[in-house]
């Protein structure tokens, strides 16, 4: 048997990878990221947000002739409105994460940024 050959970059995770990234770009560039994912994922929320609230009106059921129909309406209504939920909890979350993880990024690169020009 073959020994199976070691990894030398350990796993990390999706917010390490994003504040390594965020690091290494120019702080300005950061800063234009941080406005930029705040008003988008903002402005998605409040879209998403305003479709729960049409959801959340009562409507009246539908007239159907076999009683048994109104589950498969209920659970095809439910299946189909999934993503909107989804969506909504996704952006009112990741709209103060991602600005945060970016902002945190950006202190690295100027805080390297300023040691380097000191260096100099």
């Amino acid at each position: 048997m073959m020994p199976r050959p070691q990894q030398n970059r350990r796993h990390t995770s999706t917010m390490e990878d994003l504040l390594a990234l965020s690091s290494r770009i120019p702080w300005w560039s950061d800063l234009i990221l941080i406005v930029v994912s705040y008003v988008g994922l903002h402005l998605w929320h409040t879209e998403l947000a305003y479709q729960v609230h049409l959801y959340a009106q009562p409507t009246p059921p539908p007239k159907l002739a076999n009683p048994i129909d109104g589950v498969n309406v209920a659970v095809h209504t439910a299946l189909s409105r999934a993503p909107v939920y989804v969506g909504a909890i996704f952006t009112e979350l990741f709209q103060y994460l991602f600005p945060a993880i970016l902002f945190l990024g950006g202190t690295v690169s100027l805080i390297r940024s300023l040691g380097t020009k000191n260096a100099r």
